[in-house]
């Protein structure tokens, strides 16, 4: 578990060569690889103890995007929106146990789910957790209708 006071070190491994052979097969289409990335991340926690992970990526950026710097800062707000969306989808609506399996409709479902998500963001300025924000607008129908016809 990380904690606040925990030190974290990132070193990042960059693949120079272009990958011009190297496609691979993603969603239904190909996808250019330009570089090959490994970001270490150690944790050294307070109690004296750390732990390491290796995380590798591909990219088809090019140029200043590639930067060392450049590539860190993306993967962290890659991270950010996955800590900050998809934790709370499973955490409060349970994503993870909806056993949707019909078609399109888990794609559907999790779309839906993010609507609400950012229409809870938007619509309150308070410390609610979401699943009061939710309770709220279901109780208070006229409110819901008035900020979905603002929206």
């Amino acid at each position: 578990m990380i904690k606040k006071k925990d030190i974290i070190k990132r070193s990042i491994w960059i693949a120079d060569e272009t990958f011009t052979d190297l496609w691979t097969y993603d969603a239904g289409f190909d996808v250019y690889v330009s570089k090959i990335i490994a970001i270490e991340t150690i944790r050294f926690h307070t109690d004296g103890s750390s732990e390491s992970e290796i995380r590798y990526y591909m990219t088809n950026l090019r140029g200043e995007k590639t930067l060392a710097k450049n590539l860190l800062n993306t993967v962290r707000e890659h991270w950010s929106i996955e800590n900050k969306l998809h934790h709370i989808k499973d955490r409060s609506w349970n994503e993870d146990k909806h056993y949707l399996k019909r078609g399109n409709l888990p794609e559907m479902f999790s779309g839906l789910l993010s609507i609400a998500l950012n229409c809870l963001r938007l619509w309150f300025n308070d410390k609610r957790s979401f699943v009061q924000r939710a309770y709220f607008c279901a109780d208070n129908f006229s409110f819901t209708c008035e900020k979905l016809r603002a929206t």
